[in-house]
């Protein structure tokens, strides 16, 4: 003779303790439609073996698989980048930021050293095209030995000197 399982229907609240959650996670399981409602309440028997099958869902082989090939393919990426690091093809931020801010010292140095230069030679002359010519000239002397300069520190591998 087999006898038929009790159906008991239980609140939310209740659930929730027997289950070991709270009352908000069994609302939200019964709105994913995982923990089925039985009018104003849930039917006990089948909302623990909803709940457990869905935990057995959660940890399936195929779960943990899937965080082992994210594990691998993060840890490849990490072994990417340390080589690329240790290769010189990627550079930290602040590394990249203290070299701008050196070049750009130099830059402005040079520059305004431009009319300390430029004053004794133009200060006599009245044709406004040798003043233009001599403070063009100046400046494109100045901004070709700023990119030679650049360009030497890059092959050196050197930062410039921001003195």
């Amino acid at each position: 003779m087999t006898t038929k399982p009790v159906t008991m229907t239980i609140s939310g609240p209740v659930l929730a303790d027997l289950l070991g959650i709270s009352t908000r996670r069994v609302n939200q399981l019964a709105e994913a439609r995982i923990l089925p409602r039985s009018g104003n309440g849930f039917e006990m028997r089948a909302s623990v073996r909803a709940y457990l099958d869905n935990l057995r869902e959660e940890i399936r082989p195929a779960n943990l698989a899937d965080a082992q090939a994210r594990l691998t393919t993060a840890k490849a990426r990490i072994a990417e980048i340390q080589r690329d690091r240790l290769e010189g093809e990627l550079v930290a931020i602040a590394d990249v930021a203290a070299t701008v801010s050196a070049e750009y010292s130099v830059v402005r140095q040079r520059l305004l050293a431009i009319p300390s230069r430029l004053a004794p030679r133009v200060a006599g002359e009245s044709d406004h095209r040798e003043i233009h010519r001599a403070i063009e000239a100046e400046i494109v002397e100045a901004l070709t030995e700023l990119s030679g300069d650049a360009a030497r520190r890059v092959e050196n591998g050197s930062a410039p000197d921001a003195a």
